[in-house]
């Protein structure tokens, strides 16, 4: 554990977390999760809604990718 994963949990005030989900194949699944953590209370619902698009297009374009090999 290193100075700067001790410090993690009091730096944190607010997090938003997604799952990326897209198409592995023929089946939709949870391909990852990204993660957005702030020291100060900034995020809304506008924030929210915009995050949670870009999780949709990371999942979009992963299964682009996982789909064309």
């Amino acid at each position: 554990m290193t100075p700067n994963d001790r410090k993690f949990i009091n730096e944190v005030r607010t997090m938003m977390v997604a799952p990326i989900n897209g198409f592995d194949g023929t089946q939709k699944s949870m391909l990852g999760v990204v993660y957005v953590t702030s020291s100060k209370d900034i995020f809304s619902a506008r924030h929210v809604d915009a995050f949670r698009g870009i999780a949709d297009a990371l999942g979009l374009g992963y299964s682009m990718l996982i789909n064309a090999f």
